[in-house]
């Protein structure tokens, strides 16, 4: 009987040694994915310039792919006030910053805010993240409050009109295409009235239109009205796709595809057509 245990608690042991190395190694992945090359567009009110991230930098761009400037050197993540006065983004630690669009005045607004993603409200006074879940605060980091307690919601998306947020869930199993599993949710602002959109094998980073559509992610990219329907593919790709964002005068969509070891930012019409890398 003593060898039996034993015997099951090292197997037990391995397996959960095994578990925490696969986990371990999903984590890197996702962070050489996502934070070790290109990534994360954001459109400058005027729709003439692109903030985006490159090797944990924050970076911006002309929206023709010219005059590529460093703004800062602490980020991961970045996104355009819809007033254009500023830009918030996310530090190396995972706290939130904010600066101005020049790259000057770098201050902290959240210290320990474990942030992943983050959005602006429409009237550019609210913060919306992604952290254990998905929560919001005032543009100068006050009243923070948590709108979903699943750890598995990531990616908020501030509808035009600021009554909705978007984002993806995580169902915590793999897809066949060997990513983890996740469909398109919606609830309103204060975190009420959630309900899934999508039902899909992998439907992740969610991005409005300024009409009111949601464009995501599913082997390429895809469009639907804000309630589901009407899906329809704009592009098929064979590469992952890590992020979309529209250009406010809706011309145009920025998104960003897996390619080889990094990631390319390439942007697009509304439609689909005439597809450019930007940056690579």
């Amino acid at each position: 009987m003593k060898n039996k245990r034993s015997c099951f608690l090292k197997k037990a042991l391995y397996g959960l040694g095994a578990l925490l190395i696969t986990a371990a190694f999903s984590l890197e992945m996702i962070s050489c994915a996502f934070f070790q090359s290109n990534n994360f567009p954001s459109w400058s009110p005027d729709s003439a310039r692109i903030v985006y991230s490159h090797k944990s930098e924050i970076w911006v761009v002309n929206a023709d792919g010219t005059n590529p400037t460093k703004l800062s050197d602490n980020g991961q993540f970045a996104a355009w006030s819809p007033d254009g006065t500023r830009i918030a983004f996310i530090s190396k630690n995972h706290a939130i910053w904010l600066m101005n669009t020049d790259g000057s005045n770098q201050r902290e607004l959240l210290h320990d805010a474990g942030a992943q993603t983050l959005t602006w409200s429409p009237d550019s006074t609210e913060i919306a993240f992604s952290s254990s879940g998905i929560s919001v605060m005032n543009a100068d980091g006050s009243n923070q409050r948590r709108l979903t307690n699943n750890a598995q919601d990531f990616w908020p998306a501030w509808s035009p009109d600021g009554t909705k947020i978007a984002f993806y869930t995580e169902t915590g199993h793999k897809s066949i295409r060997g990513i983890m599993n996740s469909d398109i949710g919606i609830m309103n602002a204060d975190g009420s009235d959630r309900k899934s959109l999508t039902n899909g094998d992998a439907d992740y980073c969610p991005a409005w239109s300024p009409d009111g559509k949601i464009t995501f992610a599913r082997s390429g990219v895809w469009v639907m009205n804000a309630d589901g329907s009407n899906q329809r593919n704009l592009i098929q790709m064979n590469a992952n796709i890590w992020s979309l964002a529209w250009s406010p005068d809706s011309t145009r969509i920025a998104f960003v595809a897996g390619v080889g070891e990094g990631n390319d930012i390439f942007v697009m019409d509304a439609d689909g057509a005439n597809q450019m890398k930007l940056i690579r």
